[in-house]
């Protein structure tokens, strides 16, 4: 995983929080997925799913970021919340794109 290299709760543009990560260089799965095989696009399938899971099943008690010694610190005002109705467009126009269509073709 790349270095934190910064964070912040807001920033003078936006007001958003954000963070800089270390470079890590690679290839975009999009650039080198048609190189591939069915076999290897299948278990990198499975490989990505197992990853996944094992981040999605650790719980908190509560929403927020993580600070330095891994303790939830609130969100700031305006940050947090459910997934916002106003993205699932969004996942829907990505489920067709052209990379997950020419997946599934495979």
């Amino acid at each position: 995983m790349p270095r934190l290299v910064f964070a912040a709760p807001d920033n003078p543009i936006t007001g958003h929080a954000y963070m800089l990560r270390d470079w890590s260089d690679g290839k975009r799965l999009e650039v080198v997925a048609h190189e591939q095989t069915t076999a290897v696009l299948a278990r990198l399938g499975r490989d990505i799913g197992t990853v996944l899971a094992g981040i999605h099943s650790v719980t908190f008690a509560e929403g927020g970021f993580l600070d330095g010694q891994l303790n939830v610190v609130p969100f700031p005002p305006g940050i947090g919340g459910g997934f916002p109705s106003s993205w699932k467009p969004c996942w829907a126009r990505a489920a067709r794109s052209a990379l997950v269509l020419n997946l599934l073709r495979r």
